[in-house]
């Protein structure tokens, strides 16, 4: 399954700036341990249409009325 990170920091004036999102995929090893892999700052291929698109959406949106407050 892939999903989207945003990473927020603070600046020298105390201002909170957000960057993002960064994706990433969550894999199950062998072993039975959850491995977080980095695919990249573009949405995977699919993910637009699919069945997680709608969730980064809903996110992105979030996160952005999150900031603008």
């Amino acid at each position: 399954m892939a999903y989207a990170k945003f990473v927020t920091k603070t600046n020298k004036e105390g201002k909170q700036i957000s960057y993002g999102p960064y994706y990433y995929k969550s894999i199950r090893t062998p072993e039975g341990k959850v491995r977080n892999i980095y695919l990249g700052i573009s949405p995977p291929e699919g993910s637009e249409n699919g069945k997680n698109g709608n969730s980064i959406k809903r996110l992105r949106e979030a996160l952005a009325r999150l900031v603008a407050s």
